[in-house]
């Protein structure tokens, strides 16, 4: 192998040619290259006991076998930048690389989530496995999961980069801290983090073990609230489901939900189903049928009587929350006015058509002249 001192020497010395490479692999071989300088520093050379130091324990193992293969005891500058830039390009097929098994990626996550794994997480950790085996991480990842290895892969850029590792906040009164880092790691994190950017960046709307179950504490909570929300719904079957819808709430007789709207079954396993124009509510309207539905994928009474417990998430911050109260007091000050109108004149002669008049609706031969208004416009502030 040689004398270590003469290792050290020609590694700090070697520079490689950057003609005929692309702007992004040029300014990766300098960003890495950097940063290999000052490991070699710190360290003097490059080996597994370094990336314990590196990469903490969590990571040491794997991602030594990672760096070192095909076999090395020291990594040289080359090796480094080569490896080190697919964790910065969103490269899925590395976690196959990285990790000999599903279990193993399974295990790490929690590892670097610093969770627990509890009971209830073994139906939803099986289920995982099964459908990982069945296709492969990187399949799973890209189709089911797309911010599965986001806490590994952040450990790791914060380690090259020198940055504090994250600290993570998955708690729910529902879900355990891996089935709710499931959620997070299924949905559009463009759509359903806020301008943080962070897994605990959320705002509770509303707790059953606080409201009860109740449609109308859950409309009081949640309707009129602008941003996207995350709404988790235990059933009498023991059955959990998330609904991550990117519009508000609102009781309609049509089907709505953009092209980030999914609905999650974490028990008894785990499903996905994302489709736009699915997600129906109607808690009110008579003319239509009530509950709310994601097509034959879920279904919940009108009167929540199939429902345990019922979580909700909002996106938003502080201010969202004040434009909902504001909207809400602009609803109970119109209604208070309406209270407050004297009856008009005619009301003893013919109250049902001074009723349709105050409505809008003009009869006889006014009918000509009709014109509705549109109760369906909220107010904006």
């Amino acid at each position: 192998m040689g004398n270590g001192d003469s290792k050290e020497s020609k590694h700090v010395k070697v520079s490689y040619p950057s003609k005929d490479k692309s702007p992004q692999e040029r300014f990766f071989e300098a960003r890495f290259g950097g940063i290999y300088d000052q490991l070699i520093e710190k360290y003097k050379k490059i080996d597994k006991e370094s990336f314990k130091s590196i990469f903490g324990e969590e990571l040491q193992e794997v991602l030594w076998n990672y760096y070192s293969s095909p076999p090395e005891d020291i990594i040289t500058k080359e090796r480094y930048i080569n490896k080190t830039e697919p964790f910065y390009n969103n490269n899925n097929k590395i976690w196959k690389e990285i990790f000999p098994s599903p279990e193993s990626f399974i295990k790490h996550i929690f590892l670097t989530a610093k969770i627990e794994e509890k009971s209830n997480d073994k139906q939803l950790i099986d289920n995982i496995i099964s459908i990982i085996n069945k296709t492969s991480i990187n399949d799973f990842i890209q189709c089911e999961c797309p911010r599965m290895h986001y806490t590994i892969q952040h450990s790791i850029i914060n380690s090259v980069d020198f940055k504090d590792q994250y600290e993570y906040d998955f708690s729910s009164n529902i879900l355990t801290p891996f089935q709710m880092f499931i959620v997070n790691a299924s949905i559009n994190p463009i759509i359903f983090n806020n301008k943080d950017l962070h897994f605990n960046a959320w705002t509770k709307l509303y707790d059953s073990t606080i409201h009860g179950v109740s449609v109308n504490r859950f409309e009081n909570n949640i309707f009129d609230y602008k941003k996207p929300t995350i709404t988790i719904l235990k059933f009498h079957d023991g059955s959990i489901f998330v609904i991550a819808l990117d519009q508000e709430w609102r009781n309609s007789v049509k089907n709505y939900g953009g092209n980030n709207t999914s609905v999650i079954q974490i028990k008894p396993t785990f499903k996905k189903e994302d489709k736009p124009d699915t997600f129906y509510c109607n808690l009110k309207l008579k003319s239509a049928p009530q509950g709310v539905m994601f097509g034959k994928f879920l279904q919940i009474d009108s009167d929540f009587s199939n429902i345990d417990d019922i979580e909700v998430w909002g996106v938003g911050d502080e201010e969202d929350l004040i434009k909902q109260k504001k909207q809400k007091l602009w609803y109970k000050q119109e209604a208070d006015k309406r209270r407050k109108v004297p009856l008009p004149g005619m009301w003893d002669e013919n109250p049902d058509k001074v009723i349709l008049e105050m409505g809008g609706i003009k009869l006889h031969n006014e009918r000509r002249d009709f014109d509705r208004p549109d109760d369906t416009i909220a107010r904006k502030f």
